[in-house]
């Protein structure tokens, strides 16, 4: 395996989990880098697969489309933040009073 940019020997993995009470028809997460991960359609209460990224933080940016609306959150930057380390993440998505929520969640 290819080390990633920061020495890392095992990658990142993120995954979704769609805890909106809507399916989700697309779901894409923006990184760092202009890495575009498009985890595809991800069903109400459901998991989307993991997808291994050179590198990811506690945020990004992330666009939605469901029930025929489209949704993003947009962070303003990554300024102070720290690179999370090599192992499996799952970025909870929520849509609450219209607007996207992002909570982080390791994955034992």
């Amino acid at each position: 395996m290819k080390p990633t940019r920061s020495g890392q020997s095992a990658p990142v993995e993120l995954r979704i989990r769609n805890a909106a009470d809507v399916d989700f028809d697309r779901i894409r997460v923006f990184l760092p880098d202009s890495l575009e991960v498009d985890f595809g359609p991800v069903p109400k209460s459901g998991l989307s697969a993991f997808h291994p990224v050179s590198r990811a933080y506690r945020y990004a940016g992330i666009e939605v489309q469901a029930a025929g609306r489209s949704y993003s959150l947009q962070p303003a930057d990554y300024l102070g933040e720290k690179e999370l380390p090599a192992g499996r993440y799952t970025y909870s998505v929520n849509i609450a009073g219209g607007q996207l929520t992002l909570e982080l969640e390791k994955v034992p």
